[in-house]
């Protein structure tokens, strides 16, 4: 869930809510009060129904990434929704540029200085405990290398200021959850050049 101006977007959530060629994008007027479904007009190519994803807004832009598509799995890619004229665009996928996270879901993401970081997550059950930014000005990832151990699997709360990463962790182990919080300090800011 994003919000953008005066309306709030909810997609995906339970993948079993989709029918064939539908996408669960709702958006919220909230001077209205009142939800429309998002529909397609004419042929495109449309994400797929997902749960486990994240979204962030930048520009006119709301981005998904990653995800679980029943049957299928963890997906890597990247999805773009412009606000203003309604329609969706593939951004990334592993066939379309030679670097970039695994497939997750499950995961983290939040917006810094121009860039999505994405922490964590799982791959079709496997912990994924990396970092990696995604530059919206030069359209590429560039895994993020810490100065310190990576966190524990799975991150509930983050917040990135002057390129520290604060944490609020919650790991479960054989004795049931634990949670600890602190900070790592990042080796390279988002949106450097990649080497």
């Amino acid at each position: 869930m994003v919000s953008y101006g005066s309306q709030v977007l909810v997609f995906g959530g339970v993948s079993r809510m989709c029918a064939d060629g539908e996408t669960p994008l709702w958006i919220l007027d909230t001077n209205t009060g009142l939800w429309k479904h998002w529909t397609s007009s004419g042929e495109v190519t449309l994400p797929p129904c997902l749960k486990g994803h994240t979204a962030v807004v930048t520009n006119k832009n709301m981005y998904i990434f990653g995800g679980y598509e029943d049957i299928l799995g963890s997906t890597e890619l990247m999805w773009s929704f412009d606000m203003i004229d309604e329609q969706w665009h593939l951004v990334y996928s592993h066939g379309m540029k030679d670097t970039g996270p695994s497939p997750r879901n499950n995961h983290t993401a939040t917006l810094h200085n121009n860039c999505m970081i994405v922490i964590g997550g799982i791959n079709n059950l496997n912990p994924v405990t990396d970092m990696w930014s995604w530059s919206f000005r030069t359209q590429y990832w560039t895994k993020i290398k810490p100065a310190s151990a990576s966190p524990p699997i799975v991150i509930i709360i983050q917040l990135l200021k002057f390129q520290i990463q604060y944490t609020y962790m919650v790991e479960r182990t054989r004795l049931g959850y634990q949670s600890q919080s602190g900070s790592t300090k990042l080796i390279q800011p988002c949106g450097s050049v990649k080497s």
